[in-house]
């Protein structure tokens, strides 16, 4: 029987514990392109790298092996229980309707699949931690005696402990035998730590820009509590519902209420990523958990509620992923007190009900009213210091704008930024006096400070926008009480400064990011392009309301979630796939308002240009995946060299932008606009990638504890996905 050995079954074991410790990766094999790695670097490299990510790791390290919640919170089997959970039949055919074609043939697992934990080969006993318990109390009686009369054993135990006297030499070979093979097995692959986190989502009422208005809080705060956590992290959060609606977030990222993450890539797991496509919304006064893992990620990404216009509300908070132990950074990483969170976005005093009326009535949300930095802005922002600098030293600022409609320009008053990070990539480090920021976009860099001791304005200001707006936030060198210079540099004029600068940003191709590998290991320049698929903004009125869409085609959210309705089979009456096709319409006609699927075959390399014809600019997020992006004006100038792995894309107006990527993650993923009001009007599609193979290596199957909704309440559960292999 295979049985799973957590760490926690040997609290008393120093390798074990040593393992659980560095269990997210130090230890572990690691795997990329079908290479193996180590995860090590040599010399005195390896010590300083070492040190510089311990510090790092230090607030999000795992409570010791035996304290573990999730597993010591699970009902432990009786004594000789040894039946596994049934599992349910392995045959799962495609939904009706989905097309048919060429498939893959099956590839060769990954060794980190096919090892997911740890597994030992032994005669049926009811849990590893009943085998071991039962070997310490054997190892115990050394003097012949018979032991006091125990619980009935089963198995291989009761064996044991009918000739303890004869065989306690044996025994404790065995014993040790067992606890070195485990050692050896938890090197290989260890089960990552779990961080979780209890969230109650309420209204309540704030000032931001002078007016009184109701706020999406996060256990009482805006913005939300800040996750920070390392790669591979499983990440528990339970969120209550107190709102008067629906509810869901999705984690940028890393997408309940309704919370999205913007720019988790959820490998395998689109059942987490809070958006009405995927899940079934919180109810008011209900809960649900969501549990997600920043696989193979590393950076700086952020998570928002999804429905309607909530996310100009607040409710939103930031999320940073640091290496794992040994995995090398390309700069000196500043300690975690020198690591500062930075939400900038712009602010509408309208409430976010308001809004959506407006939006269904045909109108406009019109201009924001403010600029927020960590949720302040004007004299409130200014009143006291948000950040403190000790002379000499290296700050990391990690920026996202968490707004709904204006890019905006950062900057820090007489200071110099070292771009390090953007979006989850290590960019080449170049020096810039000021950042632009589109919507959705996160990017870190490292100040120096290195200025005379004072006071200096932190400045997020509007672009492209009439009628601009700015909020500065105060940095002080500790000790000082000059107050800051009124000399403020304004922002850059016009869009040529900005194209010139997007153009600038370069991957770092030396640089290791989740994994040992450098991240120039992987040469998207020489795989062949498998299908393009042109994506027009489509601007038009049904019944006299302005829609927004794709190709001639506007997204609306069925009752059931395109996601359950594709894995329960019952896709009729919610959706059809491909309503849209890979080009534009050679004519501009009405617009078609359905739920916008597309299909597209697993792990094929696709490249999409986006077509902003728009006077204002547009900003995309591709769930579920990073890409390379360029804005070129002929594919011959294509960079196939270099061009950052993001998750995140701006098109500029009247112009376009092209992208490329491998459809490797299998489930449903969200195509949207960011700026939110033409996302909730319909600027957005859902991409479906089935694995041919329809197997737990490529996706996993719908968590048990899915919210039902729709075509799919009271339906019994689709045949399980084959067992990875």
């Amino acid at each position: 029987m295979r049985l799973r050995i957590p760490p926690w079954a040997y609290p008393n074991s120093p390798i074990i514990q040593w393992m659980w410790v560095n269990g997210s990766g130090a230890a572990s094999t690691e795997h990329a392109g079908g290479t193996a790695g180590t995860g090590r670097v040599s010399g005195t490299d390896h010590q300083d790298v070492r040190g510089r990510e311990r510090e790092a790791a230090r607030p999000i390290r795992p409570p010791p092996a035996r304290d573990l919640p999730l597993r010591a919170r699970r009902p432990q089997p009786p004594a000789c229980a040894i039946n596994p959970r049934p599992r349910r039949p392995l045959v799962n055919p495609k939904p009706p309707g989905y097309p048919t074609g060429p498939l893959h043939p099956t590839p060769s697992p990954h060794p980190r699949d096919v090892f997911h934990g740890l597994l030992v080969e032994t005669t049926p006993l009811s849990s590893p931690q009943l085998l071991i318990t039962s070997f310490k109390s054997a190892s115990l009686h050394t003097s012949g005696d018979r032991p006091a009369p125990a619980k009935p054993a089963c198995g291989a135990v009761a064996a044991v402990g009918s000739q303890v006297g004869m065989m306690v030499a044996t025994v404790r070979a065995a014993a040790g035998v067992l606890l070195v093979l485990s050692a050896l097995l938890a090197l290989v692959h260890a089960e990552d730590p779990y961080l979780f986190f209890e969230w109650k989502v309420t209204y309540g009422t704030k000032s931001l820009l002078g007016v009184p208005q109701k706020v999406i809080l996060i256990n009482g705060e805006f913005p939300g509590p800040r996750i920070n956590c390392s790669s591979n992290n499983n990440i528990v959060v339970n969120v209550f519902n107190q709102l008067d609606q629906p509810l869901l977030f999705h984690w940028s990222v890393i997408r309940a209420s309704s919370l999205s993450s913007n720019g988790m890539q959820h490998r395998k797991n689109s059942w987490m990523d809070g958006l009405m496509g995927t899940n079934c919304p919180i109810l008011p006064n209900t809960n649900f958990t969501y549990k997600w893992q920043p696989k193979d990620q590393i950076g700086t990404f952020f998570y928002f509620p999804s429905v309607g216009m909530q996310r100009a509300a607040g409710g939103y908070g930031a999320i940073t992923v640091v290496s794992r132990l040994l995995i090398p950074v390309p700069f000196d990483q500043p300690p975690p007190e020198s690591d500062n969170a930075v939400l900038v976005g712009d602010w509408f005093t309208k409430d976010h009900e308001v809004m959506a009326r407006l939006l269904d009535s045909g109108r406009s949300i019109g201009r924001p009213e403010g600029v927020l930095i960590n949720g302040k802005a004007g004299q409130d922002a200014a009143a006291a210091p948000m950040f403190t600098f000790e002379a000499g030293k290296s700050y990391r600022f990690r920026v996202c704008n968490t707004g709904i409609k204006a890019s905006l320009n950062f900057r820090i008053q007489g200071h110099d930024m070292k771009l390090v990070e953007m979006d989850g990539s290590h960019t080449v480090q170049d020096m810039y006096d000021s950042l632009d920021v589109h919507v959705g976009h996160c990017f870190s860099v490292l100040v120096d400070a290195d200025q005379p001791p004072g006071d200096y304005y932190l400045v997020a200001s509007t672009r492209f926008i009439h009628d601009a707006r700015s909020t500065s936030a105060i940095i002080r060198y500790a000790g000082s009480s000059t107050p800051p210079s009124p000399n403020v540099t304004e922002p850059p004029a016009g869009w040529a400064w900005s194209i010139n600068q997007w153009r600038s940003f370069r991957w770092n191709l030396t640089a290791s990011a989740a994994r040992p590998n450098p991240q120039g290991s992987y040469h998207y320049g020489q795989i062949n392009i498998t299908r393009t698929i042109k994506l027009m903004v489509s601007r038009g009125h049904i019944e006299g309301k302005l829609r927004y869409g794709f190709n001639g085609v506007s997204h609306k959210d069925p009752d059931t979630p395109l996601k359950l309705a594709e894995y329960f089979n019952v896709t009729d009456g919610v959706f059809s796939y491909n309503q849209m096709g890979d080009v534009p319409p050679a004519v501009n006609g009405p617009l078609q308002v359905v739920p916008n699927v597309i299909t597209a075959e697993f792990r094929t390399f696709i490249e999409i240009v986006f077509e902003n014809p728009e006077k204002s600019m547009d900003s995309f997020n591709l769930d579920g995946y990073a890409f390379f992006a360029w804005s070129p004006e002929l594919r011959k100038t294509y960079n196939l060299l270099d061009a950052v792995s993001r998750h995140t894309i701006q098109v500029y107006p009247r112009s376009w932008s092209a992208i490329m990527l491998t459809f490797d993650n299998a489930g449903m993923w969200n195509i949207r606009s960011n700026i939110w009001e033409r996302h909730y009007l319909g600027e957005q599609l859902y991409m479906s990638i089935v694995s041919p193979a329809r197997s737990l290596r490529d996706e996993y199957n719908m968590p048990d504890n899915a919210l039902r909704c729709g075509k799919v309440v009271g339906l019994p559960l689709p045949p399980s996905y084959a067992p990875a292999r």
